[in-house]
């Protein structure tokens, strides 16, 4: 903290044993603040990177927590995107086999390891056949070109579309099989995998949200979040929602979008989030989980930031070099070449030097990221770590940023809420020690879920005695033995799961099958029996559908007046005809009242969209970032402003606006070398529409000559376009500001903000100078009266220095109220000075 400041806030640290009781803590100590009043709105977690987004997400959940990933790069972490990703990938690059072994090994297909090497080893066969002999003169020119095919890659989706090619059985004797020793159950799993990623492949041509959602219905992951109870599954089916919409977004830009250019856009989000992907967190009353890169320009009143642990934040990954990746601009042709390292000497000294130079570069980026990440909260400040990683042999300990933190509460500015010793050199991480624990899927349902879908198993034995007619009681019979899952008390963790229906549904409904050769002779049991089952281990049955064991041939059609037959009279009652089942329980389950409560929030919104509609004038929100440009725009003309959220409309080209943009650069390099940075294009400077009245070159050249005469042209600047960017009442504001002159040094230097106008006319707004003027003293640290702002009409030559600008409090009623009742004087212009 600044001198003075220690007391100003609260810092908590700690320091757990394992990274998963520094989640739990982190968890607790947010849901703590939620019970005592806390707003989630006005919490947020900032980590060095998305790798623990999942698991902090999951603790958040499972405390009944409202909580929102953000940015498209940390919903790519997070488990259901990822599947859906990963099928993705393995459709569109069959080389693809890091996601597909994602796949196989998730807990859908649930491959073991043993299968999954056999798996391998097939793929490599299939590149590199094994059965020519040692001497074979064919086998050893292969060897001695191996690697240099392009096409020559492994590839494990080619390895499983041999299931669907070759027997499953292995010791057939036409010898298609090559003997690999895999189970009964993977090869089943295999193929069924294998078809489906080939019904998916035929629709790859379709548009890109068509793709999407047919990977979702083929694969099940909708409909089993959707089926699955707890408040993790919903917080889920939001996540692949938001995932939607950014891929309906993506599509909405080119009408051609293909599932290839989409994935190229997102692993460049994942490469280049700071830069492609800058969505801001929404407006929801939930808790932040971004990274620290995001939150630039951010507060809230409540900052975590887990994970200060060595290696991790301040990050151990140094900075690629140009020296050795052919793809890093060198630093020579950058735009920022003056804070970066460079070569003096090309020789092992001068390389040496440029190697610590880079270090050196990389701790200091470091250094800032950790000063924006910790100066994000208002009041409070949590920050842990652990000693043992997920997956890490070596314990990790405290990074100095971590041990700053413990100095500063133990200098009694803060709490220590635990610190764990340091664990003993022979000790082992506890996380790799603990088995890998087998995952029910779906989710189990609860006793009264259970309970319908009982009910409902017994209404459908029902319905199809009613089918068969003759023989009730005996159905009933062979039904309870067939089906004991749908009579017995079975605990509520094991859900018994229908099979799938066989090929030839039609051959069940007739009578002779189904109601004695089916029941009568207990060939369901007796099919259980061959396959070493037992009539409940349902997570153990093929996943293939079973075949009819006799089909007959279909009859035609009856006629549409032939009736069923009647039941007899001693057959089992239906149960719908005696009424609905009843519920054990009239009580809601955690689960449906959540339900209940989704759907009050959609009628709400429906109808707030309704009655939105049917008014006369709307109510446009103000968007979460403004450029400065905008909140002129708000303050001068709210109506048009919000006509132009509510519906906007794309601008003319301007040429007058690229000469003032022209202009801007040309003054720029006059006082510095470098070059313009990129810019969006409402950054860019001169662009404005107030300037775009140069009428063409001549007129441009003009103006450079009238700059000459002013007094600014004779003044070195402290800093030119500078960009900014800060906070008002909740709302990111933006900017460049054209030109910084200084005068003093220390505690008496005083700065001048100086903006060009290009236009004819004196009709600048002095708000852009009080918004420039506001961020430049923030931004500095600096007191508001140490800086004046003018503008500079270089057409005359004439400077107009505004009076009673408005400051922070005036700019943040702007925002709140509107501009009628922020900004009630019209500032002043003060005189110019002689020879201004």
């Amino acid at each position: 903290p600044a001198p003075g400041a220690e007391r100003d806030g609260v810092v908590r640290c700690a320091l757990l044993r394992t990274h998963a009781e520094e989640i739990d803590w982190l968890g607790d100590s947010i849901a703590h603040l939620v019970r005592t009043g806390k707003a989630p709105g006005e919490i947020a977690v900032l980590c060095r990177t998305a790798t623990d987004f999942a698991g902090i997400q999951a603790a958040l959940v499972a405390r009944d927590i409202p909580v929102e990933v953000v940015g498209l790069s940390g919903l790519l972490h997070l488990p259901e995107v990822a599947d859906l990703v990963a099928v993705c990938e393995v459709l569109q690059d069959p080389g693809a086999n890091a996601p597909l072994v994602r796949l196989l090994t998730g807990p859908r297909w649930r491959i073991g390891a043993r299968d999954l090497a056999l798996l391998g080893r097939r793929a490599r066969l299939l590149v590199r056949p094994g059965h020519a002999a040692p001497d074979d003169p064919d086998r050893r020119l292969a060897e001695a070109v191996e690697g240099v095919d392009p096409a020559e890659v492994i590839s494990l989706a080619d390895a499983l579309d041999t299931f669907l090619e070759s027997p499953l059985d292995p010791g057939d004797a036409s010898g298609a099989d090559d003997g690999l020793p895999f189970s009964a159950d993977a090869r089943v799993r295999f193929a069924r995998l294998a078809a489906e990623l080939r019904e998916l492949r035929r629709s790859l041509a379709d548009p890109l949200m068509d793709v999407l959602h047919r990977v979702l219905a083929v694969t099940g992951l909708e409909v089993e979040l959707s089926a699955s109870p707890g408040a993790l599954a919903a917080r889920r089916r939001e996540t692949l929602s938001n995932f939607l919409d950014v891929a309906a977004s993506f599509a909405a830009n080119d009408s051609g979008a293909t599932l290839l250019a989409f994935l190229g856009f997102l692993r460049t989000a994942a490469q280049y989030e700071k830069g492609l992907d800058n969505a801001l967190p929404g407006g929801e009353n939930t808790v932040k989980v971004l990274t620290a890169h995001r939150s630039k320009g951010l507060e809230w009143d409540v900052v975590a930031v887990p994970g200060l642990v060595n290696g991790t934040f301040p990050s151990a990954q140094g900075r690629e070099k140009w020296t050795a990746q052919a793809k890093v601009v060198p630093h020579a042709l950058r735009g920022d070449r003056a804070t970066l390292p460079d070569v003096d000497t090309w020789d092992a000294k001068g390389m040496k030097a440029f190697h610590e130079a880079m270090k050196d570069h990389q701790r200091t980026e470091e250094l800032r990221l950790g000063y924006v990440t910790f100066t994000r909260p208002r009041s409070l400040l949590l920050g842990s770590g652990h000693w043992w990683g997920p997956t890490q042999k070596k314990p990790r300990g405290p990074s100095d940023f971590l041990q700053a933190l413990y100095d500063h509460c133990a200098a009694g500015h803060g709490e220590i809420e635990a610190w764990a010793e340091a664990p003993a050199e022979d000790e082992e991480n506890p996380a790799l020690q603990e088995a890998t624990a087998d995952q029910a899927w779906p989710l189990p349902l609860d006793e009264a879920s259970l309970a319908r879908r009982r009910a409902a198993a017994q209404t459908v034995l029902a319905h199809l005695d009613r089918l068969t007619g003759e023989g009730a009681p005996e159905t009933a019979r062979s039904n309870e033995e067939a089906h004991p899952s749908a009579h017995a008390d079975v605990p509520p963790a094991d859900d018994p799961e229908w099979p799938p229906p066989p090929e030839d549904e039609e051959g069940l409904y007739e009578e002779g099958l189904y109601g004695e050769g089916l029941h009568e002779e207990g060939l369901y049991e007796e099919g259980l029996r061959e396959e070493g089952l037992h009539d409940d281990d349902w997570e153990s049955l093929a996943t293939e559908r079973p075949a009819v064991p006799h089909p007959a041939e279909h009859p035609d059609p009856a006629p549409a007046h032939v009736k069923l037959p009647a039941p007899r009279p001693d057959a089992r009652p239906h149960p719908a005809a005696e009424g609905p089942p009843r519920a054990p329980s009239t009580s809601l389950t955690p689960e449906e009242t959540r339900t209940l409560a989704s759907w009050d929030r959609d009628l709400d919104a429906l109808t707030g969209e309704l009655l939105r509609a049917r008014e006369a004038v709307r109510d446009v929100p103000v968007p979460p970032s403004l450029t400065a440009s905008e909140l002129m725009r708000l303050a001068a003309d709210p109506d048009g402003y919000a006509r132009d959220l509510a519906r906007p409309m794309p601008r003319p080209p301007q040429p007058a606006a690229r000469r003032g943009t022209r202009f801007h650069a040309w003054i720029e390099s006059r006082f510095e070398e470098l070059p313009l940075p990129m810019l969006a294009p409402e950054d860019l400077p001169g662009g404005a529409p107030d300037e775009a009245e140069i009428a063409d070159e001549r007129d441009l050249e003009a103006l450079k000559e009238a700059f000459e005469r002013t007094e600014y042209a004779h003044r070195a600047p402290h800093r030119v376009e500078v960009p900014f960017q800060f906070v008002i009442a909740g709302r990111v504001i933006r900017g460049r500001i054209d030109a910084v002159y200084k005068e003093g040094d220390g505690a008496d230097a005083t700065y001048e903000i100086v903006d060009w106008k290009t236009s004819r006319t004196r009709t600048a707004d002095p708000l852009q100078l009080a918004v420039y003027r506001l961020a430049w003293a923030e931004q500095q640290g600096v007191p508001l009266e140490s800086v004046k702002a003018a503008f500079l009409y270089v057409r005359s030559g004439e400077t107009a220095r505004p009076r009673n600008l408005p400051g922070r409090a005036e700019l943040e009623r702007l925002l709140l109220e509107g501009p009628a009742e922020a900004l009630v004087d019209e500032p002043r212009d003060e005189p110019a000075p002689d020879g201004g």
